[in-house]
């Protein structure tokens, strides 16, 4: 993701979206956490199975803890992708490249889509795979 989504250090971690009820199993002391403005210990049992999202220096990590309630759709894709993998964590990262602003319109997405290593764009309930426009 760093290398060829982001283009910036290898380093460099990313926030993880975690099922709010799946919490305790993965943070030390979670508190409620809708955005991603706190940081918390990693159970260090959890580290070696979500290290894209674990700060290498000090285990820590900067969770968005989504509820059902409060983001329903979002949710329900993190719960679809534990039904999957076993793991009720996704990768969450600010829509931009390394030195530019962050998306904020449906062009600045479809232009970060194509300058960025992205195979797919959602946009509401559009689907856009550049494999598909490659083929036509």
């Amino acid at each position: 993701m760093n290398k060829y989504v982001k283009h910036r250090e290898d380093w460099r971690p990313f926030a993880p979206s975690i099922l709010a009820e799946a919490a305790d199993e993965y943070l030390c002391d979670p508190v409620v956490a809708p955005y991603m403005v706190q940081t918390f210990d990693v159970e260090p049992e959890k580290i070696a199975e979500i290290p894209a999202v674990v700060h290498p220096g000090d285990y820590t990590t900067r969770p968005q803890l989504v509820t059902r309630d409060h983001n329903p759709q979002y949710h329900q894709v993190i719960d679809y992708f534990e039904d999957i993998t076993d793991i009720p964590v996704l990768l969450n990262t600010s829509f931009n490249d390394n030195g530019e602003p962050i998306v904020n319109t449906p062009a600045d997405a479809i232009s970060a889509f194509f300058s960025m290593g992205l195979d797919a764009l959602v946009l509401e309930d559009v689907i856009v795979e550049k494999s598909a426009l490659a083929s036509h």
